[in-house]
């Protein structure tokens, strides 16, 4: 324990009298340099007293004094002291590696306090930050609270976030804003992840991570990343905390795309650009192009998505009238969030072309090159175009030949500019493959094309003998609702797609055909049944879903299965 500033009152000191030796002892020699040389400092600072002690009783007075390890960057400190309830304006006095922290409320009686050291606290030499939260409850009254939470956050970074509680107990829990209501207990997660939330009163809460940008203890939306729990938590006076309160952290995208850009390429094609990528899903009549000065339109007659940049959309229009200004306007347009294009903001302007339209269309094999070896089995066969180009004459000619014969399939359009090849047989491992599309069929509605020459991609696929299995069970503590959706990832280094399979109602999953390699396992339970992991929202608040933490790296070997894995969810 440590005493306040002898600046201070001395009859504050002199209660205190009987700890100023052993304090002297115990941090009397924290202060000095370590010798120079050898190995960097990697040691984080920690504190190493404190008055009042943890879990002191009967605290009175508007001060309290915290002793580190070793010299602290100041404004780190000061910017990471956070008291649960409020205790009105901090003042902090500094000497050495002591600070004495001063506050101008008045404490209520019989009310358990706590003041929290976040872990964004650095030392002076390193800029090593502290390892985890360090919490200091004290009570005004005979007893102190004992609930408490225990919890992790999974992101990158996964320490410095905040843990902000609400407590619910006599207000409208639709009406919680985080954005706008400040937490009434709050901590941050440590270097790995995790999270104590000590000392609170029993009641209903509810938790949401935060990583505050800007220090406010507020969610500003589209600046802060955020995580809600599976459900909000009942807290118990127990010698037993809550576990296993964990989040996933996201961004919140509320605004809306809006066009960057129009402009033509030549008297029949506009290339607009979006701010932000959208869901390909625009179709003829959701664009309109009128003439500004005569009020005419301009039929549009294709849209087409070359994949150039995913925020590009290309369009087929009628014949433009040279140096004409046009006025494009488009609607029902939503970008990944599902935030919709409207108003100005949908509209842009550009001037009639008179360039004929003389670029050939190209194309390609999305995600394979030409003599591509190892490719998976299972890999989705697409052929990319540059623009959008005719389909029939695509269809007649395009083949896929294996060992020299041609292999059954179905070219499905996604627009004018992407098809995908679906074969009627699943590829065989180990066996080389030919895409052949003569170029005089790959045609602009310009007529546009390369003459006398074949396209053509050959690939292998892996062996079998170079793939092992991963299989397991999902344990769940409480069941729910939804599917389990189990994925698998691959963390060797080469860019292997992720694969996902459902659990069956055991909970038991499998993938067989993984390349040998290292690879990590996450599941959840798809609540909603959208086949994606619903991150939840602050406000009007929804809950994320129920997940595992990301496994253990799991090495699958060639012939061999990996049995008996285990992904448990709370």
């Amino acid at each position: 324990m440590i005493t306040p500033s002898r600046k201070k009152k001395v009859s504050v000191a002199s209660l205190l009298a009987s700890t100023v030796v052993a304090a002297v002892v115990l941090f009397g020699c924290a202060g000095q340099a370590p010798p120079p040389g050898g190995p960097p400092d990697t040691t984080p600072p920690e504190i190493i007293g404190s008055f009042p002690l943890p879990n002191a009783l009967h605290f009175k007075g508007q001060r309290i004094a915290l002793k580190f390890s070793e010299y602290v960057d100041r404004s780190s400190v000061e910017q990471s002291v956070f008291f649960s309830p409020p205790v009105g304006f901090v003042t902090f006095d500094w000497g050495g590696t002591d600070v004495e922290i001063s506050f101008t409320d008045s404490l209520h009686q019989n009310t358990t306090y706590i003041m929290t050291l976040g872990t964004d606290v650095m030392d002076r030499r390193n800029h090593n930050k502290m390892a985890s939260a360090f919490a200091l409850p004290f009570s005004t009254g005979e007893r102190i609270d004992s609930a408490a939470v225990e919890g992790k956050v999974f992101a990158t970074p996964s320490e410095g976030v905040m843990i902000f509680a609400y407590k619910l107990n006599g207000i409208s829990a639709d009406t919680l804003n985080p954005a706008h209501t400040k937490p009434y207990y709050l901590t941050q997660s440590g270097k790995d992840g995790t999270f104590r939330l000590t000392n609170i009163s029993p009641g209903l809460y509810r938790l949401i991570a935060v990583r505050d940008q800007y220090k406010n203890l507020l969610y500003d939306p589209q600046i802060d990343e955020f995580g809600t729990p599976n459900g909000d938590i009942v807290v118990e006076e127990s010698v037993q905390p809550v576990r296993g309160i964990n989040f996933r952290m996201a961004k919140e995208d509320t605004s809306s795309p809006f066009v960057s850009s129009a402009k033509p390429t030549d008297r029949s094609h506009v290339v607009i650009r979006l701010s932000e990528p959208f869901k390909p899903a625009t179709h003829t009549e959701d664009i309109s192009i009128v003439d500004t000065l005569k009020g005419s339109r301009l039929e549009v007659t294709d849209v087409a998505f070359p994949g150039d940049s995913p925020a590009d959309i290309q369009l087929l229009t009628a014949r433009q009238d040279s140096g004409a200004g046009y006025r494009l306007t488009l609607s029902h347009l939503q970008d990944l969030a599902g935030n919709v294009i409207a108003g100005p903001a949908a509209s842009g302007v550009f001037s009639g072309s008179s360039a004929a339209d003389t670029v050939k269309p190209g194309v390609s094999l999305f995600g394979i090159q030409d003599s591509a070896r190892n490719v998976q089995w299972d890999d989705t066969l697409t052929l990319a175009f540059t623009e959008g180009v005719a389909r029939t004459p695509i269809e007649h000619s395009f083949s896929m030949h294996e060992k020299g014969t041609v292999a059954g399939g179905e070219l499905v359009w996604s627009g004018s500019s992407a098809a995908r090849f679906i074969p009627s047989a699943p590829l065989q491992f180990g066996t080389w493959y030919s895409i052949r599309i003569p170029m005089d069929s790959i045609r602009d509605a310009a007529g546009n094309c390369f003459h006398d020459s074949l396209w053509t991609v050959q690939f292998r696929t892996m062996e079998e003998k170079l793939m092992g299995s991963l299989g397991g069970k999902v344990q769940e503590e409480h069941r729910s609702p939804g599917k389990i959706i189990v994925t698998v990832s691959e963390l060797s280094g080469r860019k292997e797609k992720s694969r996902e399979t459902t659990a069956d109602t055991s909970g038991a999953f499998r993938f067989d055909h993984l390349p040998e390699g290292y690879y990590k396992l996450f599941a959840f339970r798809d609540a909603d049944s959208n086949g994606v992991y619903t991150f939840g929202k602050p406000f009007p608040f929804t809950t994320s879903e129920k997940f595992s933490p990301v496994s253990d790296s799991l090495k699958v070997r060639a012939r061999w299965p990996l049995e008996g894995v285990v992904v448990k969810l709370p």
